[in-house]
């Protein structure tokens, strides 16, 4: 193999290594900074847990717009529970897709 070559295989495993990273240590900054059981000590329900994952997988991660989506519904709905939010997060968001 020639030099150029052999610089370019090491550059684009580099980039990949570096794009794994990058993608794994996303995800766990998102579960610890969206899901807040694990910062307030309050533990949310099972229920709560998947929608929060079926939210986070409608956004394709976004755990910034999941969370806008969730405290949207809180402002609008003072009086309702997360889990309520979150499920009206959930078909808001399908709704307006289609």
């Amino acid at each position: 193999m020639d030099p150029w070559t052999i610089a370019a295989l090491v550059i684009i495993l580099a980039v990949a290594a570096a794009a794994l990273f990058i993608r794994s240590q996303r995800k766990a900054r998102m579960s610890k900074i969206f899901f807040p059981g694990l910062q307030t000590g309050k533990k949310s329900s099972k229920k709560e847990q998947e929608l929060e994952k079926k939210l986070l997988g409608l956004v394709h991660g976004r755990e910034d717009v999941a969370r806008r989506l969730v405290e949207l519904e809180q402002s609008r709905n003072p009086e309702k529970s997360r889990e309520w939010c979150l499920n009206k997060a959930i078909a808001s968001l399908k709704r307006d897709r289609r």
